[in-house]
Parts: C-alpha cells; structure tokens; sequence
C-alpha cells in the first residue's frame, strides 16, 4: 500500500508536467483537468484498499474476492509506476527546464493520453465518482493561467526571439541599426592592443562598464577580400550581421540555456572583422573555445569525466531546440563557436548549492556563440558560408566540416533549414563523443568530396563511439549526421532522437 501512495504522488507530478503544456495545447489542459479528477478517484480506491487492510474491522471478503483485489492493487500500481517513469522522461534541469516544454508535449501527448484513458476506465470499474457530475462537464473546466510575472526567463526570451523573427524586414533592420556600437574607436583600440584577448576577456575601465559588467566577450567574423571589394556583398553581410545581432540581444541573463547575448555589434576595419559584444554571465578568469578545450586532454588520455561530456552534449542540443522553436536558424554551429569560460575566484566562492552546475567543471560553463570566439590577428581567416571564395585561406576543419553537402556547393547551395542546424550539431556531437579534433580522426576527409563527408564520418561514429560512450550515443550523432533537407524533420524527431536520449544518458552517470 505504500508503494501505490508513493505512486499515486508521482502522478502528481504527471499532473503538473500537463498542466505546465496547458498554455501551448488546448488538448493539454483539457487532460490536465481530467487527470486531476482522475487522481483524486485513484485516491479514493486508496482508501477502499486501506480500509481492507484491517484499518476497519467491520468490513470484511470472501476468499476469492481478497485474492482479485490482490491482483487489482498489484496491476493499478504498475500503472501508476509507468506514470513514474513517464515522468523521469519529461523531467528537466530543477523539474522542468521549459526549454523543450512546448515541443515535449506533442512528443509525448499520446502516451498521456493512454495513461489517462486506462487510469479512467479503472476508476469506472470501481464505479467511483468523486462528484456526480456528468462526463461532458469533466473536460469543461478551466485552468487558471499562471500570472505572467511568473514566466520563466527562458520562456520570455523564447518569445521575444519567435516575436523577432516574425517581423517585417523593415521592422527588423530598425532593431539592428540600434544594436550598432555608434563609437566603436575606443573598444577597437582596446582590441588592437590585447594580445590575450583569445583567452582572457577584455577588462573594462570604471568609466566604460555598463549595467554592473566589467567584462567583455567578444566573437568575430572574418570578412573575405572578395566582399570587401564588392559594395554589394559587403552591405548585404552588413545587414546579417546586424540582424542576427538583433536576434540574439532577445535572450535574456537569467534564462537557463546555453546562448550568449548580444550586446553591441561593429565592423572593426583594421581586422576586417564583424565584432559582437557579450558581457559574461559572472566573472571569467579564462576561456577557450571548445576545439581548444578538447585539445587540453584528447583520447585515449581524457581527464574530462564522461559524465560532463554528456551534460554538455545536452546543453547544447538544448540551446539548439530553443533557437529553432523560435523559427530561429543558427547557421554556424562549429566547436569554435563555443566557448568554455572558466569562472574567476570571486565567482567561484559565490557559487552556492543550489546553483545550476558544478562550480569546479569549466564545461559546465559553455555557451554557444553567435561566430567564433575572436582570435589573434595573426589567426585571422574568412568564412564565407556555403559560398567559399578564392581567396579563402580557411582550412575545412574550421568550417566546412560542420556544413551539410547540401550547403557545399556555393551560390548553388540550398537555402538554409533546420536539418541543416541539426547536422552541425551532429559534427560536433561527434567530436564530443570521441574528444578527439576531426583533424586527427579523419584526415583523409581533406581533399576528399563534400558529399561523401557524411558518410565517412557516419562511419567514423560506428567504428569509434560505441567503445567511448555508448551505442545510444552512436545512435543519435548517426541520426543526425543521415538527415536530407527534405526528410520533413520536427521539433519532436529532434526531441525523441537526441535530447531525451542525451538527458536520460547524463541523468543515469549523475545518480
């Protein structure tokens, strides 16, 4: 009897998960409320069972009654154990992260809604009704919305980003000429004179800092000689790197995903580079991109757990879900557009408990960019897209590896879709998986065609990551490095495929 109690709390539970996805489906609130009266009939059925124990002596069975009731309790907390693992399944960071809320709820609607239907038709077994109220009343119930005030951070900054992007052009060129640094003279000079600036983040002066931010981070992207001669393709670049500076000044601090704001953007012309300003999230000792990060320690002699390998492998799967259930495309995910920033001492001593991430693991503090952390002069190369240029000095471990065939075929690439998104992701993924550079595994894949890259580092996943970490992992770098264009992916293949399976990997390595 106890185990059915503690089951019945846990459905509870399933009943907060629902009432959470009531604002995204009308379906989720109308079996919120069924479910909340079928909880409170399950209860009751508690009771009667309860009541048999011998808590009252003047109810008593017969033999073959005591043992169909045995069998009953047994069956009814199976099912309320199944809602106990459904709900480890919709469980993010704290209870819920409401992230991948949204796109959770199409996932999983139909095994709630099975679950309800079997916990209901128990209830009518029992011919209990908590009050006599016709059944066409049960769904008509309303759910009161929760105050907006309480909105979590991630969610508005969700909403502000959907909101962006579906603006008119004119509306959004606005939002991007304020974003534009009018004076960049004084921060440029800064730049030009910080030789540590790859690795240290640019300490502001009392006079500069802003909003209580001493810091800056800055991430960069190279412009060719090509479009630096064509006035043309110069302004139309301008205008990207403005709107997606734009897009990128909707998130908000405190929202628990793994993005960077955007502050200010510029051209820095001595550079040739587009210049974003992030103001970090705490105080930053030192930091690195992740390519550099795995360099630190690569297999077989890795000192990074596996444990926060994965946790990093979800967080940005994660940061991907919300910019794409926004509408939003990131178009250069690489592992040099993410940063791992280690926190200084003064952060590190202000850490508490019940803060998100472990203070001692630097990959708990990874964020993606919106480009490349911004590196030395001398480390300067373009980056053109899908579209490479003669005068493109990059190496493709920079960037074209991480590009789906599709977008390897210059002017003639197709335009951008999320599959797309979901690939990088996929390229990093691997990288994660084997904590080895491309460069190093696959280095036969230089000079080779782009559109056997896939396939060749599908075959480079099999070979190698089961070994590392595990065939479920394999799995889904696999699926995402398989995807077409027009293979009609969702939210909820994406969630189903990748996201639950990294959450359910890292959970099981943290218990």
């Amino acid at each position: 009897m106890e185990a059915f109690g503690t089951a019945l709390a846990t459905t509870t539970l399933v009943v907060q998960y629902v009432s959470a996805c009531a604002g995204f489906s009308s379906q989720a609130k109308s079996l919120a409320v069924r479910l909340e009266w079928d909880l409170r009939a399950m209860k009751i059925i508690k009771q009667y069972f309860e009541q048999r124990d011998g808590r009252d002596q003047d109810i008593t069975f017969r033999p073959e009654d005591d043992t169909m009731l045995e069998r009953t309790l047994a069956y009814l907390e199976g099912i309320v154990s199944l809602a106990q693992r459904k709900l480890i399944t919709i469980q993010r960071k704290g209870f819920l992260n409401q992230v991948a809320l949204g796109a959770s709820w199409i996932a999983r609607r139909a095994d709630l809604e099975d679950l309800e239907a079997e916990v209901f038709a128990w209830t009518q077994r029992f011919g209990v009704h908590v009050l006599d109220l016709s059944l066409d009343l049960r769904t008509s119930i309303q759910i009161e919305p929760h105050p907006k005030s309480l909105t979590p951070p991630v969610i508005k900054s969700n909403d502000r980003l959907r909101q962006f992007a579906r603006l008119d052009s004119q509306d959004k060129k606005v939002r991007a000429h304020r974003m534009l640094l009018q004076d960049p003279t004084e921060l440029a000079a800064r730049i030009a004179s910080s030789p540590y600036i790859p690795y240290i983040p640019l300490r502001l002066a009392p006079s500069q800092q802003g909003s209580g931010n001493s810091q800056l981070i800055l991430a960069s992207r190279q412009v060719s000689q090509t479009t630096l001669h064509d006035p043309e393709s110069f302004s139309r670049l301008e205008e990207d790197m403005g709107l997606l500076a734009a897009a990128l000044t909707c998130l908000d601090p405190a929202a628990n995903v793994c993005l960077l704001r955007v502050e200010h953007y510029f051209y820095h012309k001595q550079r040739g580079q587009f210049i974003f300003v992030h103001y970090p999230p705490f105080s930053v000792e030192s930091m690195a991109s992740l390519d550099k990060r795995i360099n630190l320690d690569p297999f077989p002699n890795v000192d990074t757990p596996l444990e926060q390998r994965l946790k990093l492998a979800h967080k940005l799967a994660e940061a991907v879900l919300f910019l794409h259930t926004a509408d939003f495309l990131h178009k250069s995910i690489t592992t040099r557009s993410i940063v791992v920033l280690n926190k200084s001492e003064e952060s590190s001593d202000s850490c508490h408990s019940d803060d998100l991430g472990d203070c001692s693991s630097d990959l708990e503090n990874t964020y993606l960019m919106g480009f490349d952390l911004i590196r030395g002069a001398d480390e300067g190369t373009t980056k053109e897209g899908a579209a490479k240029q003669a005068d493109d000095s990059r190496s493709i471990w920079e960037f074209d590896i991480y590009q789906h065939a599709d977008r390897q075929n210059g002017k003639n690439s197709r335009m951008y879709v999320k599959v797309y998104d979901v690939y990088s992701l996929g390229v990093v993924l691997l990288e994660i998986g084997l904590w080895q550079s491309l460069s190093k595994v696959a280095a036969d894949l230089d000079g080779m065609d782009p559109k056997k890259w896939s396939a060749r580092l599908g075959s480079i996943a099999t070979a190698n990551l089961k070994q590392r970490v595990g065939e479920r992992y394999t799995k889904l770098v696999c699926w995402c490095l398989a995807l077409a264009a027009d293979n009609g992916m969702k939210e909820t293949d994406f969630v189903q495929n990748v996201l639950d399976p990294l959450e359910e990997m890292a959970n099981t390595l943290s218990c």
